[in-house]
């Protein structure tokens, strides 16, 4: 009987510690909090060294829908960012200080950019604003560079912007309004067959997109023109017919 219950214990001893480990093996790079009503996670930390992070869709099958507050600030060898269609907010200084970032996307699921969230990020030359961002708040890109260009996808910036939100500083920031529509990438005001037949085209190397063309055929907001972005501009066209 004793030795029954030393394998018992023993066997408990090694699932716990395989259960630790997988946990710490899935979480090794980022650090999550579930939401106060326990539907989803907030990444609120970035324990790792890479410098090209994929920030992950779901975490222990719930979604990854907040990037938390300051959770990547001072991660100043961080050059690329690619955040999933699941992030609906980005919190205050979320990627503060990240002073080598240059390639950041933000997909058209977010509703919110907290104040400050890209402050000091000095090598950022662009960034698209989808019309989802509806509220923004004090100072979301303080001391980046002037040159840096906000290409945004709604007309006019929308009500619940702060009044300062490119920047308080002398010399902020260009944001560009209504310079790109996801879907219409011949600018002719719809979605059509040759819009997703230039999708195509870009995706087979045959034809070379300006910026706003680039914006309009990434469908999905990953920041990358795909054979994903052609299947689901060509859906939603076929879908309208």
């Amino acid at each position: 009987m004793k030795r029954i219950i030393s394998m018992v214990l023993v066997f408990l001893m090694l699932f716990a510690l395989l259960s630790v480990t997988a946990v710490a093996l899935e979480s090794e790079e980022f650090k999550f909090v579930l939401s106060d009503d326990s539907t989803y996670y907030i990444l609120s930390e970035y324990l790792g060294s890479q410098t090209e992070i994929v920030v992950p869709s779901y975490y222990k099958s719930l979604p990854v829908k907040v990037i938390g507050e300051a959770a990547f600030q001072h991660q100043d060898a961080i050059t690329k960012i690619e955040l999933p269609a699941t992030i609906t907010r980005i919190e205050a200084y979320a990627f503060a200080h990240c002073y080598l970032l240059t390639d950041i996307n933000i997909p058209s699921s977010v509703e919110s950019i907290g104040a400050s969230a890209f402050s000091d990020c000095s090598a950022l030359t662009e960034i698209a604003i989808p019309s989802s961002v509806t509220t923004a708040g004090l100072d979301v890109f303080r001391r980046c560079s002037d040159d840096l260009n906000i290409y945004c996808e709604a007309e006019e910036k929308p009500e619940g912007f702060s009044a300062y939100w490119i920047s308080s500083a002398a010399n902020p920031p260009t944001a560009y309004w209504s310079y790109y529509s996801r879907g219409d990438v011949n600018g002719n005001g719809t979605p059509e067959t040759a819009d997703y037949i230039l999708v195509r085209r870009v995706v087979m190397d045959t034809y070379s997109c300006n910026k706003s063309e680039s914006l309009s055929a990434d469908i999905n907001a990953d920041g990358t023109v795909d054979t994903y972005d052609y299947i689901l501009l060509k859906r939603t066209v076929m879908g309208n017919e």
